[in-house]
């Protein structure tokens, strides 16, 4: 009885993403829900996630169209937090449910492409985000 309790439980915390097969023991975490492999799929909590905004540094663009950056949508807008120093900066905000490198993310359709650090990722037509695996140097 109490072994069903536990499943129950189980399934009510955790939900599964879409259909992909995985290795036993690997998982991720997109920032804000962290899912596992459990049986050749993977599970993952459903937190609700709320949007964070990020300001990077400086930005060249005159505010329009936006781009990826790890899991960031990203425009270039004006920081009105200090009157006397106008400038252009980076804003991001959080994608609720976007899962980076091979891992699905919902809304990725079309040609979309995008850089995450130093590797290349577009979708796929099956609405799957897919990264090449350079190992990247960090950033100083």
């Amino acid at each position: 009885m109490m072994k069903a309790q536990v499943v129950v439980v189980l399934v009510m915390v955790l939900a599964f993403t879409q259909a992909r097969q995985c290795e036993e023991g690997t998982g991720f975490n997109d920032g804000c829900n962290t899912c596992s492999c459990i049986d050749g799929l993977y599970l993952c909590t459903m937190r609700a996630c709320l949007p964070e905004v990020v300001i990077y540094e400086w930005c060249s663009a005159n505010g329009e169209g936006g781009w990826l950056k790890n899991c960031h949508w990203c425009k270039c807008d004006t920081d009105n937090t200090d009157p006397s120093d106008i400038k252009t900066v980076q804003v991001c905000t959080r994608e609720a449910s976007c899962f980076i490198g091979s891992k699905v993310w919902p809304e990725c359709s079309g040609d979309v492409h995008w850089q995450e650090d130093c590797n290349t990722c577009h979708c796929t037509n099956d609405g799957v985000a897919v990264c090449t695996k350079k190992r990247c140097q960090p950033e100083e």
